[in-house]
């Protein structure tokens, strides 16, 4: 099995977006100015909303990796915290 990365973002959109049978990891590894990985205390929390069920998540040995699969069409709002300090949303959308 071959794996293709793609860009998440249609030419001219903002908005991110993947299809179903698309398998997508988001990666919360933070990095320093000196594109060091930084030091952290608690691994990090992830909140995940997703009322269409578009996501189905697979297991990680490494807490900074969110892995999933896209299963249907729908629109998704994700976002990690990690010591208290909460990542940007992303929104994405899956046609």
């Amino acid at each position: 099995m071959a794996f293709t990365a793609a860009p998440l973002c249609a030419a001219g959109s903002l908005q991110p977006t993947v299809h179903p049978g698309d398998f997508v990891v988001f990666d919360s590894t933070q990095l320093n100015a000196l594109g060091e990985k930084c030091q952290w205390v608690r691994d990090p929390e992830y909140t995940l909303e997703d009322p269409s069920g578009v996501l189905s998540l697979r297991g990680s040995s490494q807490p900074f990796l969110f892995r999933t699969d896209v299963v249907r069409k729908g629109e998704i709002t994700l976002r990690s915290s990690i010591d208290g300090i909460d990542s940007a949303v992303l929104r994405a959308i899956s046609e």
